[in-house]
């Protein structure tokens, strides 16, 4: 058997121990005399067991192998009833490939918007962004608006990006006029509440297909804040409902 070995599976992550050339074809050939690679049908495999794991792809008498990672000496090799190994249905790769796009595309959107803090009354701030229209929130001191800020944004472009709508341009020219007078500071979007919707993504394409006109909330998903107590936030009355906090709205 010939094998190739990927610049994926050649570079591993930084806290696995580095392998050469060398050593993952010895690795490959003791898999061989355990699973007889040649016996095999055509197609992408997995290996794997806690803390190891292989993606190999066989074509002929040619092993692509994918990913590697894991392997610390030759005792990780043999088989016992802790390995698994199977044969990689199309269904599953495809599945693999919408995620992989649905994280490349979170990558692209966690970008710094301007956000605008005005100070309200009893060391209450609101907060909004000039370039998302509907994306507001507030919070009871200035780090907690800050807080508050951060998930307010992720969840906006999350459901821009969920709902089909170009990535917002971001004018800080505009923003610092808009904010004469108040606190003016890029806000980065809070990765754990920046959710994507992976089967919004099909084979063969970057990202779903965008509208272009601008996105602004349904007013019946939105709250008006005049006035906010206790732990708030305003954004979706849906993700309001999820909250564990005990927001109040008079």
């Amino acid at each position: 058997m010939k094998y190739i070995f990927t610049n994926h599976a050649k570079q591993r992550r930084p806290h696995h121990t580095p392998r050469t050339e060398n050593e993952l074809i010895e690795i490959m050939q003791q898999f061989n005399t355990q699973l007889n690679f040649s016996t095999l049908e055509d197609g992408k495999y997995k290996i794997a067991r806690k803390g190891a794991a292989a993606i190999l792809f066989k074509k002929s008498d040619v092993i692509t192998v994918i990913t590697i990672r894991g392997f610390k000496n030759q005792d990780d090799t043999k088989f016992d009833e802790a390995w698994h190994f199977r044969k990689i249905t199309e269904e599953e790769d495809k599945q693999k490939a919408i995620r992989r796009k649905a994280r490349e595309a979170k990558k692209k959107w966690m970008q710094k918007y301007p956000a605008v803090f005005k100070e309200t009354s009893n060391n209450e701030y609101s907060v909004f962004f000039p370039d998302l229209s509907g994306c507001i929130s507030s919070g009871k001191g200035f780090e907690e608006a800050i807080t508050m800020a951060k998930k307010a944004l992720s969840l906006h472009l999350s459901e821009m990006l969920n709902s089909g709508h170009s990535k917002p341009a971001v004018n800080l020219q505009k923003s610092k006029e808009i904010a004469k007078g108040n606190i003016l500071l890029m806000i980065e979007p809070e990765k754990n509440s920046f959710v994507v919707r992976s089967e919004i993504f099909k084979l063969g394409q970057g990202e779903p297909e965008h509208k272009q006109q601008h996105y602004e909330y349904p007013e019946d998903r939105m709250f008006n804040l005049p006035r906010l107590t206790n732990y708030h936030v305003a954004y979706t009355r849906q993700e309001l409902k999820r909250s564990q906090s005990s927001a109040m709205i008079k």
